[in-house]
């Protein structure tokens, strides 16, 4: 929701929509550029009720405004690849308007994002398919899903997805889930939080204690 809940900003493999939340009709659209599509998850408002946040399927973040009319104007397209290889950047959590913490399923990593200057400050290693970012109440932590569970252990029976080895039981289904705990100051994961397998989406708690993770 943005502009006082006026508008429904939705993200499809084409590109955003913005819907008039009174009558649900398309108010405005912007389409990804060529060879580039929606990823599976990464969509957010900044506090500002106007500012959105984006990923693409293949390595940028978007950033753009909501006008009161509600056209969507793109302000800043953010490469987010490894190596000039394919990130598949997914949830994105919002320090503040300058930093963001984005997940990069393919490399594994977390990317910390000078949104104003539009680079990367850094890369946090974390599980496998990092998937949703959540940023905790008092800013010191950041949450991160990762779908694919933490990385494999010695012995684990493994397959390799995306360049990773997963570890997975006798159906080839993931073994593990996880949530890895980043403190921000450091930029550094410090702990892993075992989840059910496959888990997605986060939310906190309107208090900031407790961490709801949604899974498959």
């Amino acid at each position: 929701l943005a502009r006082q809940a006026k508008f429904l900003v939705s993200k499809n493999n084409a590109g955003l929509s913005v819907i008039d939340a009174d009558n649900f009709t398309v108010v405005n659209q912007f389409e990804y550029e060529k060879d580039e599509a929606g990823s599976m998850y990464g969509l957010t408002v900044d506090s500002n009720d106007s500012t959105v946040y984006f990923t693409g399927a293949q390595k940028n973040l978007y950033v753009g405004h909501i006008t009161r009319s509600g056209e969507f104007k793109l302000t800043k397209k953010i490469d987010l690849s490894v190596n000039k290889q394919t990130a598949t950047p997914l949830g994105i959590g919002l320090l503040d308007k300058h930093i963001a913490y984005v997940a990069l399923a393919i490399p594994n990593k977390v990317a910390v994002v000078d949104v104003a200057a539009g680079k990367i400050l850094a890369k946090i290693p974390v599980g496998v398919c990092p998937y949703a970012v959540v940023i905790s109440k008092d800013k010191k932590f950041a949450f991160v899903s990762n779908f694919g569970g933490p990385q494999a252990r010695k012995g684990d029976r493994t397959e390799v997805s995306a360049g990773t080895k997963v570890a997975v039981d006798d159906r080839s289904v993931a073994l593990r889930g996880s949530v890895t705990v980043i403190d921000i100051q450091s930029r550094k994961a410090v702990k892993q939080i075992a989840t059910r397998i496959y888990p997605e989406s986060m939310a906190l708690s309107p208090d900031g204690n407790l961490l709801y993770v949604t899974d498959e």
